[in-house]
């Protein structure tokens, strides 16, 4: 069934003033102004301008519109008449398709409105609380005979549900749809689950209070899906321990308008939970709760206040995957312990952690084979792996391949799933079609998946459809703010753009944020490179080195840097290490290719080429947008090379 609301529907509030620029639209009267003069449009032109301001800073693709346009009953000659209402749209605004202020044209795909928006509501929602108290208690009937501990679990999760719901409904109207500078996410109610703490005097304890703040962001992340934004988890997580007041943290992320933060205590297998939803406007306490239980109830816990949020919340506020998801089996809790465990060292991103992780996801899997999850994470234990460069390709793909394939066995709803097998798809496979098959599926069943939107940008970044690239990356980045990966990939998107300004932007803000993280001094030092800067480059190339925990990925890079700066003595040295360390350990032959033809050695940057292709390595993606690779472009053997990896035509 088509699910497409048309341009007039709106499940929550109807919405009736749109201004932008110097102009104001009005959808009660169907009426379009610039600076308080009236002017004339009507018809298809009016309506397109309504759906497209109803989507600020999203990509609108053309099937959408077809659909809300022109029903499916109508037989028009749909590319003429959305050309021409486009046109008209354009001319009436005074926009201008190749430098556009209003409207950009997304080639093969659609358009998206760019300019700033704030709306006015008609009316405020009804208030959930005003509503009948039957919805609120209208719990499964065989909950009266459970335990007396059940049912104190079920008074919490209901208090979590209705409270949140009558937050959500109050601020709802006062944010709904208003601008989204940075890719439309903020139009959407924001919630910032922030890190509970770990009372148990235990610090080994920290997994499970991280774990709880981990599972609690996903959880509420699906429930709401594309109705509300629920802040991804490595910016919430560097919230830990802060002492930055609600307002600063706010601030900081961009605009927030509830928190949720509590504590953990775990001691001699008894947990207790302790919450509290803040209202981000005043700081005022809306809900406290507490609740007190054996520690193998966690996961029971978090899918309690799931499950009641969406009996309390109206049900259409949820997805279909979402209501899906909320009666998915529990796992054993050790399993899970074992799972939580791997979620928090898979956090580090270290060679060490990442070789832990996978234990651990090993370990949870041999606990309950039949745990979906478990088998989604460890896939994307090793996809990390791989794209760290920590363990050789072929072999590590295949490990990943198997565990994606048998998660979506266990659980074909299941998001990460599909974005491992996405990921399996698009760097193992080369196949391109079927992976972005799996990371629309991805997005469909979680759009507030941060991890989904940066994954899918990167797949768009190598098919060279740079436009959609970015805004998938700047999705990605509003759903996870402070993230230092999600700002980074923003600035990766920007330098193969040949955007070299705002990558180094993008680069140097992320270094600011944090000094340490060797991938923002890596890209920055890749853009000194494409200036032509190299004492920057070699500088930051040599950080990157020393910052981070696999010398290797940087040094072929260097190396390069070192012979263009004239010390071919260095670079040659540092070629020559690498090649013997290729003998006894990986090395990425990808890199080795790049220092070959950094020192105008053809044949041999060709011969390492040819092996990196064989071996599947990911940086071969980057064929399409690499500069680096200008040199042999016109070889006929690297256009062979090329072709295996099959990328598909872009517009």
């Amino acid at each position: 069934m088509d699910r497409t609301p048309s341009v007039s529907q709106n499940p929550i509030l109807e919405l009736v003033k749109v201004s932008f620029h110097d102009f104001e639209a009005d959808f009660r009267s169907l009426e379009l102004r610039k600076a308080g003069r009236k002017i004339r449009l009507r018809g298809k032109p009016f309506q397109l301008l309504q759906f497209l301001v109803a989507h600020p800073g999203e990509v609108v693709d053309r099937d959408q519109l077809r659909r809300v346009l022109w029903p499916t009953d109508t037989f028009v000659d749909f590319n003429a008449n959305l050309k021409s209402a486009v046109s008209k749209l354009r001319r009436t605004l005074g926009d201008s398709p190749d430098s556009p202020t209003f409207i950009e044209t997304i080639p093969g795909v659609g358009y998206r409105f760019v300019a700033r928006v704030q709306w006015a509501a008609a009316n405020e929602p009804e208030p959930l609380s005003t509503r009948s108290p039957e919805r609120i208690s209208a719990l499964p009937a065989e909950s009266s005979r459970r335990s007396p501990l059940f049912r104190r679990r079920l008074l919490w999760t209901a208090a979590v549900a209705l409270v949140a719901a009558v937050a959500f409904s109050s601020v709802f109207a006062s944010r709904a749809l208003r601008s989204a500078a940075a890719g439309g996410v903020h139009r959407r109610p924001v919630f910032l689950v922030l890190p509970f703490s770990n009372l148990s005097g235990d610090k080994s304890q920290d997994y499970m209070s991280d774990g709880m703040t981990d599972e609690m962001i996903t959880l509420l992340g699906r429930q709401y899906a594309d109705r509300a934004q629920v802040i991804a988890r490595t910016s919430a997580m560097r919230y830990k321990s802060s002492q930055r007041s609600l307002p600063e943290i706010s601030k900081e992320l961009g605009g927030v308008d509830f928190f949720l933060e509590g504590s953990v205590r775990r001691q001699e297998g008894k947990l207790a939970i302790n919450a509290q939803l803040f209202r981000a406007s005043d700081g005022v306490t809306m809900w406290a709760g507490t609740y007190e239980g054996n520690s193998g109830e966690l996961l029971g816990i978090q899918r309690d206040v799931a499950d009641h949020v969406l009996l309390s919340v109206a049900t259409g506020m949820a997805p279909e995957s979402a209501r899906n998801r909320a009666g998915a089996p529990h796992p054993l809790p050790v399993a899970y312990e074992a799972y939580l465990r791997a979620r928090f060292e898979e956090s580090k991103r270290t060679r060490a952690a990442s070789a832990k992780t996978i234990e651990l996801y090993q370990s949870s899997i041999a606990s309950d084979p039949s745990y979906a999850p478990a088998h989604a994470g460890l896939s994307y234990a090793y996809l990390l792996s791989v794209g760290w460069q920590f363990t050789p390709p072929l072999e590590t793909y295949a490990s990943a391949e198997a565990a994606a394939r048998r998660a979506l066995e266990l659980d074909p709803n299941l998001s990460d799933a599909h974005i491992a097998m996405a990921v399996v798809e698009h760097e193992y496979h080369w196949n391109w079609q079927e992976a972005e098959k799996h990371f629309l599926r991805a997005l469909e069943l979680d759009p507030n998946s941060s991890s989904a939107h940066k994954s899918y940008g990167e797949y768009l970044m190598h098919a060279g459809r740079l436009s959609e690239a970015e805004a998938q990356m700047q999705y990605a980045r509003d759903l996870d703010p402070v993230s230092l990966v999600m700002n980074t990939m923003v600035g990766f998107v920007y330098l193969h753009a040949n955007d070299v300004n705002r990558a180094k932007a993008e680069c140097q803000h992320v270094i600011a944020m944090d000094a340490s993280y060797a991938p923002a001094h890596y890209f920055l030092a890749c853009a000194h490179m494409r200036e032509g800067k190299l004492n920057e480059a070699v500088r930051e190339y040599a950080t990157a080195k020393t910052l981070g925990d696999n010398p290797a990925m940087v040094e072929p890079s260097l190396a390069m840097a070192k012979f263009r700066l004239g010390d071919k003595v260095g670079g040659r040295r540092m070629m020559e290490q690498l090649d013997a360390q290729a003998k006894n350990s990986y090395v990425p032959s990808y890199g080795m290719a790049m220092i070959w033809l950094g020192m105008g050695e053809r044949e041999k940057a060709l011969r390492w080429l040819e092996k990196a292709s064989r071996e599947h390595e990911s940086p071969m993606l980057f064929m399409k947008v690499d500069h680096a690779l200008d040199g042999v472009m016109d070889d006929p053997r690297f256009a062979a090379i090329y072709n295996r990896v099959g990328f598909p035509t872009s517009n």
